[in-house]
């Protein structure tokens, strides 16, 4: 492979970087012989997220920029001379850990928890890398996996979710209610309530400040693909938000549209879909959904350090993540966050659960 570009210079120059890839520059010289793998189309390819999680459609990988490469080579530059002379195929979990906790790998950055967005930058390069000189098991995969767990993680330990399986628990241990017997006979109604509310957080995504604020008229009709549209407006919401439309998936669509009829056959004076009574149609308390839904984990045995609103529509945004052609844009939408860049720390959820399942 012939590169055609000097790092110091920046003038254009012709040489054979292949003879530095070699397994033994991976010990001897090491910056060298990831000078060389960086300008490969396989650094590249080890680099890229899977389709699902981007939506993309692209097959082929496509060249980094200089600049880009030349940022990459400063970074792998600083590990190597943290490591002093150990070799790379000797290096621990605890090495990468120690390197990042140092702050010399960030120095300069403002955000410098262990989970930070330059720190994951760091972590993933070591993790391809480990990858391309094939030594098992990876141990930037196992450094992440310890820095997931982390009692230092910052925001990012709050971002707990529920998986499949919890999620599909979750839903069989919602508050048990009688079924529904026609306007005339209101027994039971705030257990049917109780169920919609928390189906409604899980298959929707929604905080609880949006649920308790939902109007009838936000919720729209089941479409071909079995969900429900559900609107949110700033106004509902005290302005508390941006206005975005979310989907309610198919497993909670059932406990919410029966809800959705019985309340419209209630004929209160309220447009509350939620109301705290049938008498005073007031909002129901944030604080009384709070503690139905930890009711909700206890019964279902799901132990999480979270156990609240926030987990339910963390477990949303995983879900939606994992489909196939999943795009983090969209999920942003469905979620109504004002910036992209909050999508995108989601995939933390979808990358610690890869992770996970690769070492299992």
């Amino acid at each position: 492979m012939l590169v055609l570009l000097s790092v110091k210079t920046n003038s254009l120059i012709a040489f054979d970087m292949d003879i530095f890839d070699t397994p033994e520059n991976w010990d001897l010289a090491p910056l060298e012989a990831f000078q060389a793998f960086v300008r490969t189309e396989a650094f590249v390819t080890l680099g890229r997220r899977p389709k699902a999680l981007l939506g993309s459609s692209c097959e082929s990988a496509r060249p980094m920029r200089a600049s880009a490469t030349n940022v990459y080579i400063s970074m792998f530059g600083k590990f190597i001379r943290y490591l002093d002379g150990k070799p790379l195929r000797a290096v621990t979990p605890g090495d990468i850990v120690r390197f990042l906790d140092r702050g010399e790998a960030t120095k300069g950055e403002r955000n410098t928890k262990p989970l930070s967005l330059i720190r994951v930058r760091y972590l993933r390069l070591f993790e391809r890398v480990y990858a391309y000189i094939e030594v098992q098991p990876n141990p930037a995969t196992i450094a992440t996996i310890e820095l997931f767990n982390s009692a230092s993680t910052g925001r990012d330990k709050s971002k707990v979710a529920l998986d499949l399986v919890q999620q599909a628990q979750f839903i069989k241990n919602l508050p048990a209610a009688s079924p529904y017997r026609g306007p005339e006979c209101t027994q039971g109604w705030k257990k049917r309530r109780d169920r919609a509310m928390q189906a409604i957080m899980l298959g929707a995504g929604l905080k609880v400040s949006e649920v308790v604020s939902l109007y009838i008229e936000n919720v729209g009709e089941i479409d071909i693909n079995g969900s429900v549209p559900i609107t949110i407006s700033q106004a509902s919401v005290d302005g508390n938000g941006a206005d975005h439309r979310t989907q309610l998936r198919p497993f909670a669509v059932d406990i919410v549209m029966d809800w959705v009829l019985e309340r419209k056959q209630l004929r209160l004076a309220t447009r509350l879909l939620f109301p705290a009574s049938l008498k005073d149609l007031k909002p129901l308390n944030k604080a009384t959904l709070y503690r139905q839904v930890t009711a909700t984990f206890e019964r279902a045995g799901i132990e999480t350090t979270h156990s609240g609103g926030r987990t339910l529509r963390n477990s949303y945004a995983f879900r939606e993540l994992q489909k196939e052609n999943a795009s983090v844009e969209l999920v942003g939408q469905f979620l109504g966050l004002k910036k992209q860049a909050s999508a995108q720390k989601y995939l933390y959820l979808v990358e610690k659960d890869r992770l996970t399942k690769n070492l299992s």
